[in-house]
């Protein structure tokens, strides 16, 4: 008669219990290596380059919560402040005064003014596209206290929220002058929910990420 030995039966099964689980994570690890592309001719992203030094310096502290900036040719910054006011800031951290000519902004919380990008061809037409969060018609632009956000907003129900009329994200484009001091023939192109990041792609289509919070 055999002797029962609880050890070697412990053992046993442990062993058995990883047995079904590498069978049952088998396919999926045979899978992720080479995943079936989703179009003909779609390849892997290229691998993370490695890790390089680099070497922090702050060029000013004298923005308020800058959001986005875009690289002048003439080596200077294009930035954007939440509370709406654009500004340039050249590389030996002088911040210019406010730009003239940019839309009332409603800010609170992190809506505002958002970002801001360079036409491809804006060497020669000097044109930039910007988003940010308009005060609701008939509303003055500026600061919205931040306890409406939270005491009339969000204690709100949700489909009450998607009623309310705190401001709409629009996308719009304007030329920046020859001195950099204003923005002339300001256009909104688009209007939505939760514009904010953008970039242009090679056919010059303008793709702009969404980010809806109610």
């Amino acid at each position: 008669m055999a002797r029962y030995d609880k050890h070697s039966t412990k053992a046993v099964t442990i062993l058995a219990i990883l047995v079904l689980i590498v069978t049952a994570l088998g396919p999926l690890v045979a899978q992720s290596p080479d995943p079936r592309p989703a179009f003909p001719g779609q390849t892997k992203a290229p691998a993370a380059p490695a890790s390089a030094a680099f070497q922090t310096q702050i060029v000013t502290a004298r923005l308020n919560a800058p959001w986005s900036l875009a690289f002048l040719p003439d080596g200077t910054f294009l930035v954007t402040e939440n509370g709406g006011t654009m500004r340039v800031v050249k590389a030996d951290g002088s911040v210019a005064a406010p730009i003239e000519g940019v839309p009332g902004v409603r800010a609170v919380g992190a809506e505002g003014l958002h970002e801001v990008v360079l036409d491809p061809d804006f060497a020669r037409s000097r044109m930039i596209y910007f988003t940010y969060l308009s005060p609701p018609v008939g509303e003055p632009a500026g600061a919205w206290p931040l306890e409406n956000l939270y005491e009339k907003v969000w204690a709100a129900p949700l489909a009450e929220r998607r009623t309310m009329k705190i401001g709409r994200e629009r996308v719009a484009r304007a030329r920046l002058s020859d001195d950099a001091k204003r923005l002339e023939s300001v256009d909104v192109i688009g209007e939505g929910v939760g514009e904010r990041r953008m970039v242009v792609a090679p056919d010059d289509n303008l793709f702009i990420s969404n980010t809806d919070r109610f």
